[in-house]
């Protein structure tokens, strides 16, 4: 092969392996408490299953409470400070934010801006029409 061919096909397949780097580090899968204590920033994503008996919506700060444990059964109490959100129907729910340490209780907490909800009854719809 002449040398004019071979740096074409070496220059792509290093764009493609550099391209590939590039949009696997910016893609957000769910983290683990884990993960998410060796991160910094406030946009993890956290997965975590509800322990719907500790669910506390706090009047005077308009703030949502509870523990939760992640795929690991690490678990983990959770302060939402976004938009309430009704976690009654939710078994599994993904808080996004940043973990925290709080002095208050000398633990590690999940302090979320937003949570995503998707109800058991949607993944039933989606299961049948399979």
């Amino acid at each position: 092969m002449k040398i004019a061919t071979i740096v074409p096909i070496i220059a792509s397949l290093i764009a493609l392996g550099a391209a590939t780097v590039v949009f696997s580090s910016g893609s957000t899968p769910y983290k683990t408490v884990a993960e998410a204590r060796k991160m910094t920033g406030d946009r993890i994503n956290l997965g975590v299953e509800v322990d719907k008996k500790s669910v506390h919506r706090s009047l005077e700060s308009n703030h949502l409470e509870f523990d939760a444990k992640d795929r690991d059964g690490t678990k983990i109490h959770v302060r939402h400070e976004g938009e309430l959100v009704d976690l009654s129907k939710a078994d599994r729910v993904t808080c996004v934010g940043k973990l925290v340490h709080d002095d208050k209780i000398n633990q590690d907490i999940f302090v979320s801006q937003q949570i995503l909800v998707k109800c058991p009854s949607k993944y039933e719809e989606e299961n049948s029409k399979k």
